[in-house]
């Protein structure tokens, strides 16, 4: 993958993440069902039942086997994935700037 591929795929990440951010904000609520969550994440449910049971989205747990998702929580996820994106893709920048060199 060439730098200037990187660099798209970063745009079209932080555009992801825009245009979810402001789907989650239409939303009243400050809790999302399993459901709602993993689309609000463009993830699927067992993709989500995964990061939860790895502890990298935490859950609300409201009785055996029914998880809700807080709002921040969420937010924080795609931040923080956001952060090792654009890490990676600065990385990859160094690395090819070296090579080229």
């Amino acid at each position: 993958m060439d730098l200037d591929t990187l660099y798209e795929e970063l745009k079209l990440a932080r555009e992801d993440v825009a245009e979810l951010r402001a789907a989650l904000t239409r939303s009243n609520s400050p809790v999302l069902k399993r459901t709602d969550a993993a689309s609000y994440l463009g993830i699927s449910e067992r993709t989500l039942h995964s990061l939860r049971l790895e502890g990298k989205i935490k859950a609300v747990h409201l009785s055996p086997g029914r998880f809700v998702y807080r709002r921040e929580e969420l937010n924080r996820f795609l931040e923080d994935n956001e952060r090792v994106f654009s890490s990676a893709v600065e990385t990859a920048k160094v690395l090819f700037d070296e090579a080229m060199d």
